[in-house]
């Protein structure tokens, strides 16, 4: 009696957990192993945009500023020239940013590397955008390759075809006053930091890219280091981002202003 009064609950479970099971499958969005997922328009574009293909067998998702890649990922492609040791590899990889136009857009020589390592079982390359030897904020790009080469994810955050002739700047004094004036808080002392190309999306969804220099704000009361991006033309205060570390992890504040 105890045996069929045992049979009947583990099959009770069975029936009650299958169905959360079936959804957890459904929900959770397959390893980047270098195949495709099975429905990504609905795992991976919560907004239902588009899905694109960029590479044979390849799933990827626009990036809504310019409809190239944003998320991409599928099956394995083999980049050319490559090789274990980590300046070849940035090479193949640079090279193959510049062989396929369609999904990067830009040219490798406008790319900065931040970083070109192996982890575990996975290369990884991530770039900044520059444009005139000044960084484009936020405009990234970030591909993953297998130990023997093969490409399986791309997330694409680039700006091609932006252009412009960075301007003659306040000075740093006068950026820095005026950054301080708006914070509204007494720093110690500041620090000019760079030259940058801010993108900010305008009300009306479009994308316009300011000159700005960062200046690093440290302030006592309360404690805190802001870095301000200041217009050079205007120094008005574009965005500020507050970098004070707690010892119970980071906190960033971000304003646009």
């Amino acid at each position: 009696m105890r045996l069929f009064l045992f049979l009947i609950l583990i099959c009770t479970v069975a029936i009650a957990v299958a169905p959360f099971e079936e959804n957890y499958r459904q929900i959770t969005p397959p390893p980047f192993d270098g195949h495709p997922p099975v429905d990504p328009q609905r795992l991976h574009s919560p907004t239902n945009l588009p899905s694109l293909s960029f590479f044979e067998g390849w799933i990827g998702i626009p990036y809504k500023y310019t409809g190239r890649a944003w998320k991409a990922w599928g099956k394995g492609i083999q980049i050319p020239g490559w090789s274990e040791d980590p300046s070849i590899a940035e090479v193949s990889a640079r090279r193959f940013i510049d062989d396929n136009p369609a999904p990067f857009g830009i040219s490798a020589n406008n790319l900065r590397t931040i970083k070109a390592t192996r982890h575990l079982n996975t290369w990884y390359f991530i770039f900044e955008q520059t444009m005139e030897g000044r960084r484009v904020y936020g405009a990234r790009l970030d591909l993953r390759v297998s130990p023997e080469g093969k490409l399986f994810f791309i997330s694409n955050q680039l700006l091609p075809g932006i252009k412009g002739e960075f301007p003659s700047a306040m000075s740093d004094d006068a950026l820095a006053s005026n950054a301080e004036s708006e914070l509204g808080l007494q720093a110690e002392e500041w620090t000019a930091i760079d030259e940058i190309w801010l993108p900010l999306e305008t009300e009306t969804g479009r994308l316009q890219i300011f000159p700005v220099k960062e200046i690093i704000l440290p302030v006592e009361d309360p404690v805190s280091e802001w870095s301000c991006f200041v217009d050079v033309q205007t120094g008005n205060t574009l965005k500020r981002l507050n970098n004070y570390y707690y010892l119970s992890g980071t906190i960033t504040a971000e304003v646009m202003v």
